[in-house]
């Protein structure tokens, strides 16, 4: 595996380990971005069917 300090050796369950734990950094991240915009979304879709009363 190569890191800004080198090269280096890891097992296939280090390995595995470290990619799953990046991938679950990354769908929380997602899950949230996507809470809030839909969140925004829903927001504006309210307050613009309000107005049409």
């Amino acid at each position: 595996m190569t890191t800004r300090h080198g090269d280096f050796r890891v097992s296939t369950a280090e390995y595995l380990y470290a990619r799953a734990e990046n991938e679950r950094l990354g769908a929380a991240i997602s899950l949230a971005l996507n809470t809030v915009a839909g969140t925004g979304a829903f927001t504006r879709s309210v307050w613009f069917s309000d107005a049409d009363l």
